[in-house]
């Protein structure tokens, strides 16, 4: 006719032709008689890492996908990809990894297992590479003080580790893993179910290493000799009345050998015997009025026993922590815009410590109150507001109060606040094992058995902001984020490593204090290509006998950037998936070391470090991937201060700042067994 026309098609409508004459018309369309959709399938592909806009504290969460982009064979190693979280060696000799946040030691984190406090006491030094890689579904971490419900000792941060459960489980999975230094893993796990009101899921780790490396000849093993063990059961239970529960066991058995390497020219080698035996039972029970879904009660149960025994060279350590926390919670929401949670716990901690000739056995009781508050006036606004009570029979009343606040300017606009009190006791060896790897005489106060090591429990206070915006290039999605936190400690553990040949722990007499600032962008370039960069700048301080000083092996600058591409996904599920990671580190000052060498200058080299990983998806449940850590080779000189001599009273393994093995390549493979394609 030679009017202009407009067809609209959709599935499940009949096409629809309508004369456009120019003006704006509204289109109301309207399905025809007998046109169903029988099913729709509707895939999306799972983000990496996740922002939220909604929650009032300032959280992430990493996924799966983010996961399978490195070897990420356990938490420690979780954060490769992750701007916000550092990951570091504690020593040359152990293997131990340890990470920061804030700028802070990750003692200060949170650290739960499916909402249950998980690396504290004596697993701190050890926990994080205890809890494997493969079982993890997600993680959640949130910067600044956490919630009060979780307990009085989250100072910088929180860390939740949601792993596999039977009902987030696929299937039966199968993961092996190995690298050039030696390191062979076996992951696996299986889910089943019962009956209609019980599963259960079961999950193995397995790791080896009896290879002797050592890349720079420095006579020492560049990574220890390992035998791990680590064995999960956990039970789910839906009794379709209102009640739930949720119950687990956890068995770790561990055993690492490092050191000299003993040949004819080291008869009697300076070695590392590390011996780890962990069970925790935990249960969550929780219950929801049939009637009244709005009010709901849960119980948290947790029991363990941990032995750690260490021996590095004439140095003996040999700690036993047997312990248990009992939390319940009410939980009510009033009305669509507030609802509150209240509770009581209870925590109780037997420490058995030995070092050398020195005790330290302590109990610890910790019975607590909490409330916490969260008010919704508007989509805009939401303030999350709570406080706790503790008493500690070693240090009296513990006062925790925090909030969190979020203000939406737009839907894709976010800008929140953060403040609270937080309070850790103690552990002073596990919290510094890496310092056992010398010759240093450990100085405590003279009045350590009057209650932990003589010294008060750290408090600090958090504050932060962050602003998020969520955005558009073009049609592609973009992503702004920056955030400021400020930790302010009103006593802390100082640990001065300033004098040669010896560490001396000490109540912060004066102010110490952290300062960070990060800024981070993601976007994508092109289809199925991702790319986030991060800048984040540090500000330590603290006052040491010598004065305000910066701590040592803490670097105030690091650039960061992962880009990750994949191809288009096949019909079966076949692609191919490219990852890059490239972290630049700032230089870092170094503790006296009483070498006139190492003295003279006492900042170290900045350096790039380089991971990359290519992945092949074979189908939707069989995966192979072949990655490289540290591309560029770069090594620490030298890690082992007087390594050609361990008797020397300044023999010192602990001052780590780089790698120290060097490039290291990996591979392995990802088994979805029964997981539906």
């Amino acid at each position: 006719t030679g009017q202009d026309s407009l067809l609209i098609s959709f599935i499940g409508y009949d096409d629809f032709i309508i004369a456009a004459t120019g003006e704006f018309m509204h289109i109301d369309l309207i399905p025809a008689d007998g046109v169903n959709i029988d099913e729709a399938t509707i895939e999306e592909e799972l983000l990496g890492t996740q922002v939220s806009l909604i929650d009032a504290r300032d959280s992430e969460v990493i996924t799966t996908a983010e996961l399978c982009k490195a070897a990420c064979c356990n938490l420690s190693e979780a954060f490769e990809t992750n701007a916000s979280i550092d990951a570091s060696f504690t020593d040359a000799v152990t293997g131990t990894r340890q990470i920061q946040m804030l700028g802070l030691s990750g003692k200060y984190v949170q650290i739960t297992q499916d909402n249950i406090p998980a690396v504290r006491g004596l697993s701190t030094a050890y926990g994080l590479g205890r809890i494997p890689g493969t079982w993890i579904n997600n993680i959640y971490i949130s910067k600044g003080a956490g919630s009060v419900t979780n307990g009085f000792e989250s100072l910088t941060g929180q860390i939740n580790v949601a792993t596999f459960n039977p009902e987030t489980a696929e299937g039966i999975h199968l993961n092996m893993y190995g690298n050039a230094g030696g390191r062979v893993e076996l992951n696996a796990y299986a889910p089943f179910k019962v009956n209609a009101k019980w599963s259960s899921i079961l999950l193995i780790h397995s790791e080896r290493n009896d290879r002797e490396n050592d890349v720079n000849n420095d006579g020492f093993y560049d990574m220890p000799q390992t035998l791990d063990l680590v064995v999960r059961n956990n039970w789910l239970w839906r009794s379709g009345k209102g009640w739930n529960g949720d119950y687990s066991l956890n068995y770790v058995n561990a055993v690492s050998n490092a050191g000299q390497i003993e040949n004819e020219t080291t008869p009697n080698p300076w070695e590392v015997d590390l011996n780890g035996e962990h069970i925790t039972f935990s249960a969550k029970t929780g219950y929801v009025w049939p009637e009244k879904t709005w009010q709901s009660f849960g119980s948290q149960v947790t029991a363990g026993y941990n032995v750690q025994n260490t021996s590095l060279g004439d140095r003996n350590y040999e700690g036993r922590h047997q312990y248990a926390r009992v939390n319940l919670m009410y939980a009510c929401q009033q009305t669509d815009n507030w609802d509150f949670t209240a509770g009581v716990s209870g925590q109780y901690d037997k420490y058995y410590e030995d070092l050398d000739t020195l005790s330290f056995d302590r109990t610890e009781t910790v019975p607590g109150v909490f409330f916490e508050n969260t008010w919704k006036p508007s989509d805009k606004f939401v303030l999350v507001s709570g406080v706790r009570g503790d008493y500690h029979n070693l240090y009296g009343a513990l006062f925790s109060p925090r909030v969190h606040a979020r203000y939406s300017f737009t839907q894709t606009q976010a800008f929140k606040v953060a403040a609270g009190i937080g309070h850790r006791s103690p552990v002073i060896i596990m919290d510094n094992v890496g310092l056992l790897a010398s010759n240093r005489d450990f100085s405590f106060p003279t009045n350590y058995r009057s209650n932990a090591y003589g010294l008060d429990i750290e408090t600090a206070v958090n504050l932060g902001a962050s602003y998020t915006n969520k955005f558009k290039i073009g049609y592609r999605p973009a992503m702004f984020a920056m955030d400021f936190y400020h930790t302010q400690f009103t006593n802390q553990v100082i640990v001065d490593r300033e004098t040669p040949g010896e560490v001396a722990f000490y109540n912060l007499e004066g102010e110490s204090y952290s300062n960070s600032l990060q800024f981070e962008f993601k976007f994508e370039p092109l289809k199925r290509l991702e790319s986030k960069f991060a800048y984040r700048y540090l500000d330590v301080k603290a006052d040491y006998k010598q004065g305000l000083i910066n701590p040592p092996l803490i670097p105030e600058n690091r650039i960061f950037n992962n880009t990750a591409y994949k191809t288009r996904k096949g019909s079966n599920g076949q692609r191919w998936l490219i990852d890059l990671t490239t972290l630049w580190t700032s230089s870092q000052r170094l503790p006296l070391s009483g070498k006139a060498d190492l003295d003279e200058n006492r900042d170290t080299e900045d350096f790039f470090i380089l991971n990359s990983q290519v992945t092949r998806d074979f189908s939707n449940n069989f995966s192979f991937y072949l990655g490289v850590e540290n591309l560029l080779n770069f090594r620490q000189n030298n890690p082992i201060i007087s390594s050609d001599d361990t008797s020397n009273e300044l023999f010192d393994a602990s001052v780590i700042w780089a790698p120290v093995f060097g490039r290291n390549i990996y591979a392995g493979f990802r088994w979805d067994i029964s997981k539906k394609k």
